[in-house]
């Protein structure tokens, strides 16, 4: 008898299109990004970056249950065992912010989680930032 492995990996998926803020400003990355676990219920940690990064730039998140964050240089670490769904809120209330003089026409912002064992996929939302001056 052979024996089947089976992975499932936690899952990542952001909301379709693009999202806009004013220079100066900030913005919910994605209030609407799904976070799935076929297999389980607890996931560990999160990673989630900014490219670019500038100087008056920040991403922020509100805390969720026992989710801490460590945030430096455009990273921002999420750390804590929680259930999936503290997990998303968790990452649904990530906030990008500019007080860039200057800012690029657009950020890209990335996701990862992971359960301990496996990282999920990475997903991206982009950032267009109009520019008033």
């Amino acid at each position: 008898m052979s024996e089947i492995a089976l992975i499932v990996r936690p899952e990542l998926q952001t909301s379709a299109g693009a999202v806009g803020m004013l220079e100066n400003g900030s913005v919910t990355v994605d209030s609407g990004l799904s976070v799935v676990h076929g297999l389980g219920s607890t996931i560990n940690g999160a990673l989630i970056s900014v490219t670019p990064f500038n100087e008056g730039d920040s991403i922020s998140f509100t805390p969720v249950a026992s989710i801490t964050g460590l945030n430096a240089f455009g990273l921002l670490g999420l750390e804590g065992n929680a259930t999936v769904a503290e997990y998303r809120l968790a990452l649904r209330s990530v906030v990008y912010a500019s007080n860039a003089d200057v800012p690029p026409a657009s950020v890209t912002v990335e996701f990862r989680i992971n359960d301990s064992v496996h990282n999920s996929n990475t997903v991206s939302r982009v950032i267009n930032i109009t520019q008033l001056n």
